[in-house]
């Protein structure tokens, strides 16, 4: 598998109705900040109820599944000739297998069966999709003979305009008992086991039965995604090309939140060890991180088995809360329960509290922070126009976000200053990023 770099890592340190809830201290609740900003992503606050019949505040995620850290695709090569950087990958019995031409080429050795001859024995190319309506028919279980021996590639601008809607709890609620996935008519469960931090999902097992009796392939990025035309780019598998955010120990990184709440890590720890107690849901407990999942080998198709969290059942409408009064509302403020917890505080040492909302709140990495808000500045504040820019690092964008989270100014790649004269006197969020994470920063324009 082909290795590529992440756009950046942050540090940071079925049920009956009368479900009982778990005995378990520490709760993590969402952090909406750490999803990645953009056009791709919107978030907002809404009521909602929950399965175990309770009603809560939840987040509204909506994604056109673009992801913004990484590229989408390629997944077919073209000629048997081509190596792997022209193909993606495939995901079988545990293994991840490069798609490239060698690969097409054998499959009928791989596969033990002289039907694959996925390509033109003279010239090497390899028979795949080059259309819309070749990928709606040759990526249906039910494929004609005319598809068959096909490699299925779809494209992104197959499903432009397309988007996906997300709700889970600001709060995740653990339950004793877990709830099965569902899947198809009349099933009860959630069947998306989770979103990336890019707004993407984390899908059901691809179904590699019906698409292998077929005689196709249907291979995935090396992100572990391939496109769909009715759900879009979604993935199948982890593979470590999405945003990770890193511990403060050595456990897994994170790489994303279940549809309960909770959230989901990487397969194994950064010393390749891996978790020895998890439970069916592939979950388990810690006082640092409250309950949590880890994902499935990337080779075996999945991510999570079941979820252990109360689920959004209903939706309702849209909500603005600022619970603790501290001046920054719940889509901004990591913990709206804490007034001393908001994206304008001081962070203190060595408590596990991320106090600034930054993602980044582990006590043995408060040096490196600390040079990190030194080498990033920005004057006058307030302001009644022009903001200057300081940074000993290249700033890759800049974001202007009103008090109650919304987006109303994105300054990709700026200069050394930011003309805000445009905006009404007030307070604001400015979101400076650069190669080593995210500054917010508390800005009033007079």
């Amino acid at each position: 598998m082909k290795a590529k770099n992440l756009l950046f890592a942050i540090v940071i340190c079925s049920f009956s109705q009368g479900s009982m809830l778990s005995a378990q201290t520490t709760v993590q609740k969402v952090n909406p900040l750490l999803f990645l900003d953009g056009a791709s992503v919107t978030i907002s606050t809404i009521n909602c109820t929950l399965s175990n019949g309770t009603s809560a505040t939840c987040y509204k995620i909506v994604s056109t599944s673009t992801p913004s850290d990484h590229t989408m695709g390629p997944w077919c090569p073209n000629n048997i000739s081509d190596d792997e950087t022209q193909g993606g990958i495939w995901l079988q019995s545990g293994n991840v297998y490069d798609v490239d031409g060698a690969f097409i080429q054998n499959l009928a050795t791989f596969y033990n069966n002289s039907t694959w001859q996925m390509y033109n024995a003279t010239t090497g190319v390899i028979t795949k999709t080059l259309t819309q309506a070749d990928c709606a028919a040759a990526a249906n279980p039910n494929v004609g003979v005319q598809y068959q021996n096909y490699c299925v590639e779809c494209l992104p601008s197959y499903v432009t305009g397309l988007s996906q809607t997300y709700v889970f709890p600001v709060t995740p609620v653990k339950l004793t008992t877990s709830t099965s996935f569902g899947m198809g008519p009349g099933a009860t469960g959630p069947s998306v086991r989770g979103v990336a931090f890019n707004g993407v999902r984390f899908d059901a097992p691809a179904p590699v039965n019906a698409i292998l009796n077929a005689y196709t392939l249907a291979p995935f990025d090396d992100a572990g995604g391939h496109i769909n035309l009715a759900t879009g780019y979604h993935y199948h598998a982890a593979t470590g090309l999405t945003t990770n955010i890193d511990q403060c120990d050595t456990h897994a990184p994170m790489i994303g939140y279940a549809l309960d709440g909770h959230g989901i890590y990487a397969h194994a720890n950064e010393d390749d060890t891996e978790p020895t107690d998890l439970d069916a849901c592939f979950g388990h407990y810690d006082d640092t991180r409250g309950y949590h999942y880890h994902v499935d080998k990337a080779g075996n198709n999945n991510f999570i088995n079941c979820i252990y969290g109360a689920y959004v059942t209903a939706s309702g409408s849209a909500t603005t809360i600022d619970a603790d009064g501290d001046g920054f509302y719940l889509l901004i403020d990591c913990n709206d329960n804490n007034a001393t917890v908001n994206p304008s505080a001081v962070e203190i040492d060595g408590n596990s509290i991320d106090e600034n909302c930054d993602g980044i709140f582990c006590g043995a990495l408060s040096t490196s922070e600390n040079e990190f808000v030194k080498t990033e500045s920005l004057y006058p504040n307030p302001t009644n126009g022009i903001l200057n820019l300081s940074s000993s690092l290249p700033i890759l964008k800049v974001e202007i976000y009103d008090m109650a989270g919304r987006l109303i100014n994105l300054k990709p790649a700026p200069e050394n200053t930011i003309n805000v004269s445009d905006l009404k006197p007030g307070n604001y969020i400015l979101k400076m990023y650069t190669e080593k994470g995210i500054q917010n920063t508390n800005i009033i324009k007079e």
